[in-house]
C-alpha cells in the first residue's frame, strides 16, 4: 500500500479492500489449482525476482536524491529493468511448462 498510495493518508477502506482482494485471490488459487507445485513455482519466481532485482533498484530510485543521470541511478534503473525482464521470462517459462504437460 505504501508503494501505490504513498501520497494519500492511511485509509481503512483502501486497506480493507486490498486485503479482501488478496484473500479472494488466495481462495481462488486454493480452489482451482490442482497441484501446489504450480503455486510454489509462480510465487517463487515472482518473489525471488522482486527481492533480488526489482525492489533494490526501485527503492534506490525512490529514496536517492542524486541527479537522474548519475551512474548509480542509471545502474539502479538497469537493475530494475533487468529484474522485470527476468521475472517475466521466468513466469513465461513456468506457463510454457504448464501448457506442455
Amino acid at each position: 500500500m505504501m508503494m501505490f498510495f504513498s501520497n494519500f493518508p492511511f485509509s481503512w477502506i483502501h486497506h480493507s479492500l486490498i486485503t479482501l482482494a488478496l484473500n479472494i485471490i488466495i481462495v481462488l488459487l486454493a480452489i482451482y489449482v490442482p497441484d501446489i507445485r504450480n503455486v510454489f513455482g509462480v510465487v517463487g519466481a515472482s518473489t525471488s525476482t522482486c527481492l533480488i532485482f526489482v525492489f533494490p533498484g526501485l527503492f534506490y530510485l525512490k529514496l536517492s536524491t542524486e541527479d537522474l543521470l548519475s551512474w548509480r541511478k542509471l545502474g539502479a534503473f538497469v537493475l530494475l529493468i533487468f529484474g522485470i525482464f527476468v521475472g517475466n521470462f521466468s513466469l513465461a517459462l513456468i506457463i510454457f511448462d504448464w501448457i506442455n504437460k
